[in-house]
């Protein structure tokens, strides 16, 4: 009974997530794309410079990316080519 009334009291949303907001996800796309171009410089200078802090880096660049795709929007062609220059890799 107290598991019901626990699970009933968590799902005061209707059963829909927050990624079925489509304001939420407008705020989620624009700070992937945000970070995508804010990172570019600061991914270049790593690479020449600091190999772990590059990959990490690289890694949170590459989830960016992929959660653009994966949601159905695009990243300008010349932004993928300079990504892809800087370790991206594009499926």
């Amino acid at each position: 009974m107290l598991l019901l009334l626990v699970l009933l009291m968590a799902d005061t949303d209707n059963g829909k997530k927050a990624e079925d907001n489509p304001a939420d996800i407008a705020k989620k796309v624009n700070a992937a794309r945000k970070y995508l171009s804010d990172n570019k410089k600061k991914l270049a200078d790593l690479k020449n410079t600091d190999e772990k802090k590059y990959s990490v880096l690289l890694m949170k660049v590459q989830e960016r990316y992929e959660y653009l795709v994966s949601s159905g929007n695009t990243v300008e062609a010349d932004q993928v080519a300079e990504l892809v220059n800087l370790g991206l890799v594009v499926k």
